[in-house]
């Protein structure tokens, strides 16, 4: 008789953000699905996990996020390590007096920043990326009526979607066009990129992790790698660290059928534990160096 029992993929690290519970768009029923096959050693929740802005003007909490938090916890549990970097849209999770006994959980921290080390040694900041997009910091409210908008647009690419399905499989993802072409001409990529690798020099660490643009990347810049997540809203894309200490980018579709976008280079050094500091069509993902980069993209 064949075992029908789901066979667990175990994984050193797993960088998620924009998650975005709150949402009615948010992918958290299929997020559950996709991570039960996994096991991670460390669980890296690179901010916007929660919608807290959305929350506060409708109020949308259904069982799939009650899952998929009890995945989370079951994890840290069993021994996960787990790592918050809360984000613009959950920053409420900075106030650690708010949290209560999640802010002295043995198994679970919350800072702005984390340095991860790979298996192979190299160190990588962690942060959701919000505290150097200055929209966010100067024009806050920019960027919570882009919000709004962004959640209109998902509704009548929904409309759209539907009425495409009915002439063809193919769908039209009409919102994600204009929310990249608004990030494009807000957020100075180029800029918040320097400002992340300036951050990530002054700890000694040799590139970046992070999320809050939707747009995944796996990118070597010069002497910097320069990874973001991407999202759970349409991208369905998580970052991984092989037990080998190579990274690679992801994307679900289906959680038996995930694509490497992404893979950086790996070096076989000593493994060290993560560090806990103080206080455009981008859809498009690529790997290599800034000036000659190939796409990557093969089933596992």
């Amino acid at each position: 008789m064949t075992d029908a029992t789901p066979k667990i993929r175990r994984v050193r690290s797993l960088f998620l953000s924009d998650v975005h519970l709150g949402s009615r768009h948010s992918q958290a029923k299929f997020l559950t699905a996709c991570l039960a096959r996994l096991r991670p050693e460390n669980l890296y929740l690179v901010g916007d996990l929660i919608d807290g802005w959305l929350l506060k003007k409708r109020w949308h909490w259904p069982q799939a996020y009650h899952d998929l938090l009890a995945l989370f916890v079951s994890w840290a549990e069993d021994g996960t390590s787990v790592y918050v970097t809360p984000g613009n849209h959950d920053e409420f999770l900075r106030d650690l007096n708010r949290l209560g006994v999640l802010a002295s959980a043995e198994h679970i921290k919350f800072q702005n920043e984390f340095v991860h080390s790979l298996a192979d040694g190299r160190r990588f900041l962690v942060t959701h990326g919000d505290l150097y997009d200055r929209i966010e910091q100067h024009r806050k409210w920019l960027s919570q009526l882009g919000t709004v908008g962004f959640e209109l647009l998902l509704m009548v690419d929904g409309i759209f979607g539907r009425l495409r399905r009915a002439h063809g499989p193919k769908r039209l993802l009409f919102a994600g066009k204009v929310k990249r072409w608004v990030k494009r001409k807000t957020v100075n990529l180029t800029e918040y990129r320097e400002k992340l690798f300036a951050r990530s020099g002054d700890l000694e660490c040799g590139g970046v992790i992070c999320g809050h643009v939707h747009a995944p990347a796996l990118t070597q810049y010069d002497q910097m790698t320069y990874c973001n997540t991407g999202d759970w809203i349409e991208g369905c894309t998580a970052l991984v660290e092989t037990d080998a200490g190579r990274l690679q980018l992801w994307q679900f579709h289906d959680p038996d059928d995930i694509r490497i976008l992404g893979e950086s280079e790996e070096v076989c050094t000593a493994s060290t534990t993560p560090t806990v500091l103080a206080g455009d069509e981008s859809r498009t993902v690529v790997v290599g160096s800034s000036a000659s980069r190939s796409k990557v993209e093969r089933s596992i």
